[in-house]
């Protein structure tokens, strides 16, 4: 599995983009935590779909984004300037 033999996926722009809005399907932790993000961004609405974002992913991101998680229904539109 490539998370488990590759770090810092993150490097070029330090910016995860959380898959399957915050579930906990796709909080892989060891994929979380070698990305080595500096922010983490959570695309969701909540209230749409049960449990998403998911309290346990969340926390995953929390935990290991270094600076941090910006959710678009709790923030609103992200923009993002390279």
């Amino acid at each position: 599995m490539i998370a488990r033999d590759t770090e810092n996926y993150c490097d070029e722009t330090d910016i995860l983009h959380a898959s399957h809005h915050g579930s906990i399907h796709g909080a892989d932790p060891i994929f979380i935590r070698k990305c080595n993000a500096d922010y983490t961004i959570v695309s969701t609405k909540s209230g749409v779909h049960e449990n998403v974002p998911h309290p346990a992913a969340m926390r995953l991101y929390k935990i290991n984004t270094r600076k941090e998680v910006c959710r678009t229904d709790q923030d609103g539109d992200l923009q993002l300037a390279f």
